[in-house]
This record gives C-alpha cells, sequence and structure tokens, in this order.
C-alpha cells in the first residue's frame, strides 16, 4: 500500500491523470475484493434437526446463539458460537473431488476472506457483534462419522474453524463484514 501512495504522488506531480485514475480503481477493487464477511449462518433448533439455513441469527451475550440447540443461560465461553473458512472447506472439496456442502460441517458462521487461526485470543467484529477468539475448533471422529469421510479428522486439525465468546449482544447477517479489532496501548517512560 506505501507503494501505491508514493506511486500516486509521483503521478499528481506529473498531472498523469489516467494514471491516478487507475490507481483509484486498483484502490477500489483491492478493498471490495479483500473485505471479510459472513457467507453462510446455520443454526439446529433441536439437537436430532438437520441444521437450517438462516439469513441472521441473534447473538445473545455470554450465553450462544439464540434458538440453537445449544443455547443455555450458563454458556461455556469456550463453546458459544463456531466460525470455519469456507476457503478450507472448498480446498478439501477440490483435493478430494466430494462436494460436502458448507452446513455439514456444523459450525454457526461460514466465513470467506479471513484467516481465523490468526483471531485466537483476538477481537472480532461482525457487523455490530463483537466475538474473542476462545479456542480453535477440532473436528471430532462424530463429525467425520456424519460426513462419510474417514480423512476428515486429519484434514481440519488446524482448519476446523474458530469458537468465540460473544462479547455483547445483538444480530448477525449474512454478509456482515468481519473486522478485527486492534488495541492501541501507550507506553509511558518514567524519568
Amino acid at each position: 500500500m506505501f507503494y501505491i501512495l508514493i506511486h500516486l504522488f509521483v503521478q499528481l506531480q506529473s498531472r498523469n491523470f489516467s494514471s491516478i485514475l487507475n490507481i483509484f480503481k486498483y484502490i477500489h477493487n483491492f478493498d471490495i475484493q479483500n473485505i471479510a464477511k459472513v457467507l453462510k449462518l446455520w443454526i439446529a433448533n433441536k439437537p436430532e434437526n438437520r441444521i437450517s439455513d438462516v439469513n441472521s441469527i441473534e447473538a445473545i451475550a455470554n450465553k450462544e446463539i439464540f434458538g440453537d440447540k445449544h443455547f443455555s443461560e450458563n454458556k461455556n465461553s469456550r463453546k458459544q458460537v463456531a466460525l470455519i473458512e469456507s476457503e478450507n472447506i472448498d480446498k478439501y472439496n477440490l483435493n478430494s473431488n466430494t462436494k460436502i456442502p458448507y452446513l455439514d460441517f456444523r459450525r454457526n458462521i461460514v466465513t470467506k476472506g479471513i484467516k481465523l487461526n490468526d483471531l485466537l485470543n483476538k477481537q472480532i467484529t461482525i457487523g455490530n457483534i463483537k466475538l474473542l477468539g476462545k479456542d480453535l475448533c477440532r473436528p471430532c471422529r462424530h463429525l467425520q462419522e456424519l460426513l462419510g469421510y474417514n480423512n476428515i479428522v486429519k484434514e481440519f486439525l488446524l482448519k476446523g474453524g474458530l469458537r468465540c465468546e460473544i462479547i455483547n449482544s445483538g444480530t448477525i447477517y449474512l454478509n456482515d463484514e468481519i473486522k478485527i479489532w486492534i488495541e492501541i496501548k501507550k507506553v509511558v517512560k518514567i524519568p
């Protein structure tokens, strides 16, 4: 990005307006294409029911997703909501010549454009909801049996997603933007 800004400055100095326009087009496309977002949302209201594709979910602080089979008053902060990267599922399907749907991985939120493993112990926002990455989702033998492929545990060991704590209540919608919270700490020198 620094290089782009220097190039823009040079083009401004030389009054090369067609190059300036191309730079702005590049920056605009870069921003649009690289936005991390919610691709799919799922909820299961009873343990025996199949997971349903929904347009929004209600996240309840320190509890879970309202209406989900795991919703309870005293929810473990490590298991309130689960996310998985669509890219990992797509790569598995491509490499193994399968077509496993996103919902079959049984995570509440399917993301696009963000590396979830990097968010462990970090705060993110999805729409206006703050989440704290608490634990990596490890695939289990039960999931492997449900999917019917005997290499799921191995292939998704570090790609199974992220379990998060819900910090504040609200609604998460399809296509909500996902942002990483960056805390700036002030360092004070003592004379």
